[in-house]
């Protein structure tokens, strides 16, 4: 293997690594399991008990916001008139063992968002794209000029998203500890 191919080896892994980051960005999840030493019925009941089904209108500390059914668990935390639409959502649901319940689910971004985000990189994608066509066309400083601002389009939402990520960070541990104390029945 010649030099010409190592560099040639190495430019694709570089470019398979950043599309990986770039979908793990957008479709990512964590996956969580919890185990517990409480019936089914008892844990579904506390959690419950803990969970709001809307979160915008509260005052003071953070609650956790969702559904919580026999099938299916949707939780996130929300904070008094903060919206963050990059926050992790867990989704998951119970599973009934001896003597032990078990909360299995992951940690992902929300389903709109998600759909949102494909939305917006596959458009900015065919702008970038028509942008190339004109650019090669027309050679100047306005086809030039545009092919910068259709790979700001591109770039811009991973920016924004990376910003609502990082500001939700201590989430998922928020949510975990939540969940683990509400279905232990600790405050």
């Amino acid at each position: 293997m010649n030099h010409r191919d190592l560099n040639s080896l190495k430019s694709n892994l570089q470019r398979n690594l950043a599309m990986k980051s770039i979908f793990h960005s957008i479709y990512g999840s964590e996956i969580l399991e919890m185990a517990f030493d409480v019936p089914t019925d008892l844990a579904i009941s506390r959690l419950k008990a803990k969970v709001r089904r809307f979160g915008f209108f509260h005052g003071g500390s953070p609650k956790i916001v969702g559904f919580v059914g026999v099938n299916s668990v949707k939780l996130e935390r929300s904070a008094a008139f903060v919206t963050n639409s990059f926050r992790p959502v867990f989704v998951g649901h119970f599973e009934t063992e001896i003597n032990t319940t078990k909360l299995s689910g992951v940690f992902r971004l929300n389903r709109f968002v998600q759909v949102f985000m494909t939305f917006w990189l596959v458009f900015a994608l065919v702008i970038f794209g028509i942008m190339v066509v004109v650019v090669v066309q027309e050679t100047g400083e306005a086809g030039f000029m545009s092919l910068i601002q259709s790979l700001l389009l591109i770039a811009c939402p991973f920016g924004v998203m990376k910003l609502g990520k990082w500001i939700a960070a201590n989430d998922r541990e928020w949510l975990k500890k939540t969940i683990s104390n509400a279905i232990n029945n600790e405050t």
